[in-house]
């Protein structure tokens, strides 16, 4: 009996301790494991996970024919384990408690700071419970991707980004760096990039904002409106002088403005009809208190969120089971390629679609129609 029940326990613990597939590789790690799956010849998935138990559907990875070498598992000094198959190398560093990529050149290409699941408990008696991911960047690194943006910014390395889905902002949970890699984040809840640990709320100052009339869309028809700008104000304590990413959010589904002053110094002022709730810069300040003020709408219910640049950058999303996440290696061309391939090809749109596109809310007269044509 008892020979029995040593030879189950041998037998499940084999069974759990082994990969899944023969592109898998699972390896002990903080208080879990590390998956590596290997996409391709250069692109390596990682999942953290107290423990693996892929109840989610996988509605981002389409290849299930991996072109990938042999795997090959070698144990370096240091508490380090490598994995290698096909142009990438991925080495598990559990005294460091980091990740590090490998090229088919053998270059260290990126490297984790930290990958955490992380539970905290609010005053209110609720939890929040999320994955994260933060890596280094290198000075001279550049940072391109997340989607389509109004903010202005090409680079992004340093900038704070909610990857929000609203009309005209396509949010892309993927980055591009001039450092040889790629990344994909992978995760059903809302991503936050380089989130700020300060958050002050602005309030509604009393003195009425400018008026202006504005044409609007109703069920009834076009028609004309009055609105008027609110003042909201603010300070911010600098704890220490430096570059921080400041993200302004209005408080509602949609903006028709983003405006923001630091000391009566304006650091942002757009105005449409169709801008996302939330808006991202730059700016430098120094050591101590600093007054802000937003010209907004009237409904609007204004925080603001900074983050001191410190050299990384991080993506934080609400999913509690694991952090899950691909690094893509080479070329931009390379990198892009493999990203394809392993999340899907888009078709290209037969010829008869690719004519003119437009798209206006409305016309208010033929004359107005007509312009389109010039």
């Amino acid at each position: 009996m008892i020979r029995t029940l040593i030879s189950c326990l041998i037998v499940l613990c084999a069974t759990a301790a082994a990969p899944a597939k023969d592109n898998q590789a699972i390896i002990p790690f903080q208080e879990g494991s590390i998956r590596l799956t290997f996409l391709n010849d250069n692109a390596v998935r990682v999942e953290y996970a107290k423990e693996f138990s892929d109840t989610l559907p996988e509605w981002i990875y389409v290849n299930k024919s991996p072109r990938t070498g042999k795997l090959t598992k070698t144990e370096l000094q240091n508490g380090t384990t490598r994995i290698s198959a096909g142009k990438i190398k991925a080495d598990i560093d559990r005294n460091k408690r980091a990740v590090t990529i490998t090229d088919a050149q053998g270059r260290s290409v990126f490297t984790t700071r930290d990958i955490t699941l992380y539970s905290t408990d609010n005053p209110d008696g609720t939890r929040d419970t999320g994955a994260q991911l933060s890596w280094d960047n290198s000075a001279d690194e550049h940072l391109y991707g997340l989607g389509q943006f109004q903010d202005g910014f090409t680079d992004i390395k340093g900038l704070s980004r909610r990857l929000t889905q609203v009309n005209t902002q396509i949010s892309i949970p993927f980055i591009l760096s001039n450092k040889g890699y790629g990344i994909l984040w992978n995760n059903y809840g809302l991503t936050e990039y380089n989130p700020g640990p300060t958050t002050v709320a602005l309030s509604r100052s009393e003195k009425a904002g400018a008026a202006r009339e504005v044409n609007i869309t109703t069920t009834e028809g076009a028609r004309r409106e009055v609105r008027r700008d609110n003042t909201f104000t603010g300070v911010i304590d600098i704890p220490e002088s430096g570059d921080y990413s400041i993200l302004l959010d209005v408080g509602q589904k949609m903006a028709r403005r983003h405006n923001l002053t630091i000391d009566g110094k304006t650091i942002m002022d757009q105005r449409n009809l169709w801008l996302p709730p939330t808006s991202s810069t730059i700016v430098t300040l120094t050591k101590g208190k600093h007054e802000l003020s937003a010209n907004l709408e009237r409904g609007d219910n204004p925080t603001v969120t900074l983050k001191k640049l410190d050299g990384t950058s991080t993506l934080r999303s609400p999913m509690p089971a694991k952090a899950d996440f691909t690094v893509f290696t080479g070329t931009p061309d390379e990198i892009i390629a493999s990203f394809r391939s392993a999340t899907g090809h888009a078709p290209m749109m037969p010829e008869w679609a690719l004519g003119y596109i437009h798209c206006r809310e409305r016309f208010h007269s033929q004359d107005e129609l007509s312009l389109i044509h010039l």
